[in-house]
């Protein structure tokens, strides 16, 4: 069946008929795809555009929830079926990649401080995500849907911005350690050096990065 006679076919259906389809639809999904495709419908009258502690509290709510191991769900892996990944992982990785896009919103509109809480909380799960947080044979970064270079250096703009000196090396530290394929270790600290303070500057210069002899 192509996209054109299924539309064609819905185009022809009830109201009623079409609510139905979709309810069945909804029933048959995983939780991922349920919360990619109901969640924005569900909640878009709802919440404002922008909310920054609605936004903190979103993110405060997931930290404890993924703590408390709600979406960890084991399995006996064997030869068949250690590819599959639950439900629960997809999720997880769903919702940590909406909530980093809104924590770049924070950055985006000046909620400097609130980004930071929200960045530690998020970039603190993604690191410690194998410590029964989520279940799969293989875990990493690579399973959430946002790349490392779209947050990491917002991460870093707002911590320039509110930090003290020493508590911005201790982030500009920990997302260096992320050496992402996406975004290098070098890459995060020249982005510390270019938007930090001369303070934060010359505390951080013994993070450089050695350069590679040839």
């Amino acid at each position: 069946m192509t996209k054109e006679i299924l539309l064609k076919a819905l185009k022809k259906q009830t109201k009623d008929n079409l609510i139905a389809l979709l309810l069945e639809s909804y029933e048959i999904m995983n939780k991922a795809r349920r919360y990619e495709i109901f969640n924005s419908i569900c909640y878009k009258e709802e919440e404002p555009k922008f909310n920054a502690q609605k936004i903190l509290l979103s993110v405060k709510k997931f930290y404890n929830d993924s703590i408390a191991k709600k979406y960890y769900a084991p399995f006996a892996i064997n030869s068949k079926n250690y590819s599959n990944v639950p439900e629960e992982t997809e999720l997880w990785c769903d919702m940590i990649a909406d909530l980093f896009e809104k924590a770049v919103d924070l950055n985006t509109h000046n909620e400097n401080e609130i980004a930071v809480k929200c960045f530690d909380m998020l970039f603190y799960l993604q690191e410690n995500m194998c410590e029964e947080i989520v279940f799969a044979h293989e875990l990493g970064t690579w399973m959430i849907p946002i790349k490392q270079s779209k947050i990491i250096p917002k991460f870093v703009e707002s911590a320039a911005k509110i930090c003290e000196p020493e508590e911005f090396k201790k982030h500009v530290k920990m997302l260096m350690l992320i050496d992402d394929f996406d975004y290098k270790k070098e890459k995060v600290f020249n982005k510390a050096i270019k938007v930090g303070t001369i303070n934060q500057k010359k505390l951080i210069e013994d993070l450089k990065p050695k350069e590679k002899r040839r």
